[in-house]
């Protein structure tokens, strides 16, 4: 990656690595490990011209569920409250 004119590391994190999520247990906990990793590895790299980021992709919907929060995937075209703070006001697909 150091020879590469474009080196990146992109991580898979969650909402739940930077609030609280009671009802997730160990997920958010392992999720802001990922988060705090990433910026470790973010800080030792920069200087070898390697990126490091991490995306947490927030509410997604699923056709047909397929995830443990179905319960507001039923109202596909009426978004929940957990949508204010997204900018485009919707899920991701």
């Amino acid at each position: 990656m150091e020879k590469s004119a474009a080196g990146a590391i992109v991580t898979i994190s969650s909402v739940s690595g930077r609030e609280v999520d009671f009802a997730a247990g160990p997920y958010g906990i392992f999720k802001a490990a990922i988060i705090h990793y990433t910026q470790g590895l973010a800080n030792q790299l920069a200087g070898k011209g390697i990126r490091v980021n991490t995306v947490s992709p927030g509410n997604t919907y699923l056709e047909g569920g397929g995830t443990r929060r179905v319960s507001w995937l039923a109202a596909a075209d009426e978004p929940p409250a957990s949508l204010a703070k997204s900018p485009a006001n919707r899920r991701g697909r």
